[in-house]
């Protein structure tokens, strides 16, 4: 059996022959990244949890991440359609046959910049609909579900509606005829014509692991009307497989226009392997390809390396770990945790754990990814990449708090200090052209920018009470390769002074100095400060040198902690919020080398965080309260 098309394959398309995928004639395969963020964000700091379009920053810098290694294959999530449940300002879908112009023209930027850098794209078209195991009722986890689709064009979030129902079915299928005949603004090309789009995947994990699959009647239908419009786009079956094969539905694996089946892999190579080769043996029985869309979140590191090695000696024509996440337009990179903060996503070119946001398997997990595409595909792995733009400095108030644009693939950045005083001196008026040896200091050297967005990523050590200066940085790529400098930011002050020996961000549990085991804690199911006997990670920033001004925000959460008028507990923003938009905390009664502090409001001064040894609240501020080790807090590792 071959694909649906015979003759000459196009140029530059991937084609289906058999259970073998091809480019330009030869073997295609692949071991790459899931991009969740590529078309719709969850991970902006500003958006208070909900979907938003990236930027143009987000998009280049994930596709030239992306675009260095052996066969860069990415899968998107699928396309965002408008919910009541779970309500945001950004979707593809705003209506029953109803499209958002302005998410189409940034996708049409996202084709045409991912086919500049040859980076191919698995798209699934819409996301299971989870529902609660009790009640029945739509969980609505994330954007783009088929229950929304259903709901927009019937009224109806239940499975037949979607599944069964003709007129939904009519509406899905011309939502298909609007995407395939779309024609790219940026380029001109057809988005069924454009060979930039690997598949289109009729669903992501349709029928969860243990819910309904879809019908392979449907997802036939489905795939022989894209086939219809787009006769060389590969369709990949969107069923979740989870551990049984008769998931896998006759009409599916018998229809010619339905070329790839996947199964997602979370459970360590024990479980994951068999799994997988019971699915090709299912697979190849009707000549079909097979690849794993989803891989990871192993708590074993040797689990990650086990599974390649299988997938490379395997029938797969793929496999893609979850999930990368670029530099973030607010300096640092966008992050993301997965099973109650016990994963976390990943970041090129691999760095070291850091709190929040970078996981312990990162150093070594991109490496070996970024080896192994070379390896499945048979290819020997190439060098890094040499670095591509140049970084930009982002405003600041002062040195405190220096962010910039990252460069993709950058292992860190130099960062250099000129004094304006001096600059004047020798006659230099411009700091951006300012060449006199010597004005230019080094002040940090390979400076990683491994912090969650929108986060200090390096702080000026110089101490002053006056005079203005300039920052610049570049960066430095593999092997010492660096870009130009940036253009100069400034002038600005300094820090200015400093309070005890805190550095300006840290990452400490918050103990109650009244009983040395019982900490703040971030309830897991309310998404609100409680105290437990368990420790719990929090970061404190502080945008200058001073004891005021401090930003609290919980790890595992990614919420900040608040106070405003009107209430005696903590409330907690939106998760992933920019904590500098709510009110921070002073750092009273803190002296160095100490660890105890008093956390006191600054939109309320004089009221202060209490733990009385029966009710966590906020009290106004006492000797009394504060002697009695109520309003007395130990940040345990803050000087670590």
């Amino acid at each position: 059996m071959v694909s649906l098309v015979s003759g000459a394959d196009p140029v530059g398309r991937v084609v289906r022959r058999g259970q073998d995928l091809l480019l330009d004639g030869k073997p295609f395969r692949f071991a790459s990244y899931n991009l969740p963020s590529l078309l719709l964000s969850g991970d902006k700091t500003n958006n208070d949890g909900r979907f938003v379009w990236p930027d143009r920053f987000d998009i280049e810098d994930t596709i030239r991440t992306m675009a260095a290694q052996v066969n860069p294959v990415g899968r998107t999530q699928a396309f965002g359609i408008k919910s009541t449940l779970a309500p945001g300002p950004d979707y593809h879908v705003r209506g029953c046959r109803d499209y958002n112009e302005q998410g189409f023209l940034i996708m049409d930027f996202v084709l045409d910049y991912a086919a500049k850098h040859n980076v191919k794209l698995i798209i699934p078209l819409v996301n299971n609909d989870w529902h609660d195991a009790t009640t029945g009722e739509s969980r609505n986890d994330f954007y783009g579900n088929w229950g929304d689709f259903a709901y927009l064009c019937a009224g109806d979030r239940a499975f037949s509606a979607f599944f069964e129902n003709v007129s939904v079915r009519s509406a899905f299928k011309d939502f298909l005829t609007f995407l395939l005949n779309r024609v790219n603004s940026v380029n001109g090309k057809r988005y069924g014509d454009d060979p930039t789009i690997l598949a289109l995947e009729t669903g992501n994990e349709l029928g969860s692991w243990e819910e309904t699959p879809p019908p392979g009647e449907w997802t036939a239908d489905i795939a022989r009307h894209v086939k219809a419009l787009a006769p060389y786009l590969l369709v990949a079956d969107g069923t979740l497989i989870g551990g049984d094969t008769a998931r896998m539905k006759i009409d599916s694996l018998q229809s010619p226009e339905v070329d790839l089946f996947s199964n997602h892999a979370y459970f360590g190579a024990a479980t994951d392997i068999p799994r997988m080769e019971a699915d090709m043996k299912v697979t190849a029985k009707y000549d079909k390809a097979f690849w794993c869309g989803e891989f990871g979140l192993y708590e074993e590191r040797t689990n990650y390396r086990t599974v390649l090695d299988y997938a490379v000696k395997s029938k797969m024509v793929g496999i893609q770990i979850w999930s990368l996440r670029s530099h973030s337009i607010l300096g640092g990179f966008y992050t993301h945790t997965e099973n109650e903060g016990a994963f976390f996503s990943y970041h090129a070119p691999g760095f070291p754990e850091r709190l929040p946001g970078f996981g312990p398997e990162e150093e070594w997990l991109v490496p070996l990814m970024f080896r192994y595409a070379a390896k499945i595909a048979h290819m020997r792995t190439p060098p890094y990449p040499p670095l591509v733009g140049i970084p930009f400095l982002l405003p600041a108030r002062s040195g405190a708090d220096l962010r910039w644009q990252g460069v993709a693939w950058a292992e860190g950045y130099d960062v250099q200090r000129a004094v304006a005083t001096i600059l004047a001196i020798h006659g230099e008026v411009d700091a951006s052209t300012a060449s006199t040896p010597g004005l230019w200091m080094t002040i940090g050297h390979n400076i990683p920018d491994n912090v969650p967005s929108n986060t200090t990523i390096f702080s000026d050590p110089l101490v002053t009470n006056g005079g203005l200066v300039f920052y610049r940085v570049r960066a430095v790529g593999h092997g010492g390769r660096f870009t130009p400098f940036s253009s100069p930011l400034g002038p600005i002050s300094p820090p200015l002074r400093i309070v005890g020996d805190l550095p300006r961000q840290f990452t400490t549990a918050i103990r109650s100095a009244l009983s040395s085991d019982l900490y703040l804690f971030h309830d897991r199911t309310e998404y609100k400060s409680v105290i437990s006997t368990t420790p719990d990670d929090y970061v404190f920033t502080s945008d200058g040198l001073t004891s005021d001004g401090f930003s609290i925000r919980n790890v595992w959460s990614r919420q900040c902690l608040y106070v405003t008028a009107g209430v005696d507990w903590i409330q907690n923003s939106g998760v992933g919020a920019d904590c500098s938009d709510y009110p921070s905390w002073t750092l009273a009664g803190i002296s160095g080398r100490s660890t105890i502090v008093i956390l006191e409001s600054t939109h309320r001064p004089g009221v202060c965080l209490q733990w009385d040894g029966n009710r966590l609240s906020l009290a106004t501020c006492s000797a009394e309260a504060q002697d009695g080790g109520f309003q007395r807090w130990d940040l345990v590792s803050a000087r670590k």
